[in-house]
């Protein structure tokens, strides 16, 4: 089903528009960690342990520098509601 649905409106054909998030997660990272190490709410990641695309060391490495951050980890991937 959610590869029916890339192909809504010629999704497929403009996925490759999509990949700049990961250029965006470097550019903005000074920004985002800013924010949830400023932030007083409580901060949750939960985490697919077995996301290949975007890998545990990644969650790992924002509880490290956002300190009042708990890391919950899942037996997923990187699309839990689909697997």
């Amino acid at each position: 089903q959610w590869f029916n649905l890339m192909g809504y409106n010629h999704g497929l054909q403009n996925m490759h528009r999509l990949i700049e998030y990961i250029r965006d997660r470097h550019r903005f990272e000074p920004r985002w960690t800013r924010a949830l190490q400023a932030t007083s709410v409580p901060i949750r990641l939960i985490w697919g342990a077995l996301d290949a695309v975007a890998p545990l060391v990644i969650a790992q490495e924002v509880a490290q520098l956002v300190p009042k951050a708990t890391l919950t980890t899942i037996a997923a991937g990187h699309w839990p509601f689909v697997e």
